[in-house]
């Protein structure tokens, strides 16, 4: 059995107040990192809510490129 910890990847379709809540959540318990959670919404704003509140990685469904936070 390995040793090592493994971060579990998560993934949010939608980033509104409930997916910023769980996101929120997961990370303050230590079930994920920062750099292991994504999510994607067609709302800027929302996307824009959930990378303040969570320092998570969001996707635009517009545009398919990748949106780093900070």
């Amino acid at each position: 059995m390995p040793s090592e910890v493994s971060v579990k990847r998560v993934g949010f379709v939608g980033a509104g107040r409930m997916a910023t809540a769980l996101a929120r959540g997961l990370l303050s318990s230590g079930f994920t990192t920062v750099e292991a959670v994504i999510a994607s919404d067609v709302i800027p704003e929302a996307l824009n809510q959930f990378v303040a509140e969570t320092g998570g990685r969001v996707r635009s469904e517009e545009h398919t490129s990748e949106l780093q936070s900070h």
